[in-house]
């Protein structure tokens, strides 16, 4: 179990389009020091768990949940939380309600399955609406009350537009996706981190978030990333040297330590 998690961390998955980085390898192994993940994978081993699901059931359409797995059809449906990270909703229903469905059995896949809220939710709605059933298909279960799942994305400022906890967004009446780090109390609630880590291992993720894109030239985000942690009163000229991956790491691991 990590040393720096409240709860032990089953899984930790690792986004493909990080491996474009130089020093991809090194990132990784910084997470596995701080996550103590019992299992690591990518989006190919999600890809494959797709394809095995639909040969079990003979070909049936498969309904992906999964952004880098897709199916037959495909919807982004994600927890909604308010700024209090209270459970508010979930997003997506309207494109399923806009959507067209023919048989009468599908696949339902995600590439993980927790409390299973979400599948119960939409397997009452296809009863109800479609007159479908909906057999639930996915890469690992885990049981959120004992244990952690994380995806190495939520924790990179901007990684994606899927990365990051969903929010509200009260100016535009939608909602916004937040970085872990943005928020000690989402990292403590849906990381599992310490309170008495909260600070460093936000700090050193921002360290590698400034990293990850000065690396894509991505000036503004750079930038970004180094006001916030102006904002911690970290030295800045610590990461303006990083040129290496022994640095990158030799850096992140002097924030754990509090050095």
């Amino acid at each position: 179990m990590s040393f720096y998690t409240t709860k032990p961390v089953k899984y930790l998955r690792i986004p493909s389009q990080l491996y474009a980085l130089d020093f991809a390898d090194t990132v990784v192994s910084i997470a596995n020091h701080v996550f103590a993940p019992a299992q690591t994978a990518n989006s190919e081993r999600d890809v494959l768990a797709l394809r095995k699901a639909r040969h079990k059931h003979h070909n049936a359409p498969v309904i992906s949940l999964c952004k880098h797995a897709p199916g037959d059809l495909n919807f982004d449906i994600s927890r909604v939380y308010d700024e209090d990270l209270n459970f508010l909703r979930f997003s997506g229903f309207k494109e399923l309600s806009r959507a067209t469905f023919t048989s009468n059995t599908y696949v339902l896949f995600d590439e993980d399955i927790g409390g299973g809220y979400g599948i119960k939710c939409l397997k009452q709605y296809f009863r109800d609406f479609q007159k479908a059933n909906l057999i639930e298909e996915t890469t690992i279960r885990f049981d959120p009350k004992f244990e952690e799942l994380l995806d190495l994305k939520d924790f990179i400022y901007k990684f994606d537009k899927t990365s990051g906890l969903v929010m509200e967004n009260k100016i535009t009446e939608g909602t916004k996706r937040v970085a872990y780090i943005e928020r000690f109390d989402i990292l403590e609630k849906f990381a599992s981190i310490k309170p008495e880590y909260v600070e460093k291992v936000s700090i050193m993720f921002w360290i590698i978030s400034a990293y990850y894109h000065k690396e894509f030239c991505n000036a503004s985000r750079y930038k970004e990333c180094i006001e916030w942690l102006e904002s911690y009163q970290f030295d800045i000229k610590l990461v303006e040297e990083i040129k290496d991956s022994f640095i990158l790491m030799t850096t992140c691991f002097d924030v754990l330590r509090g050095e």
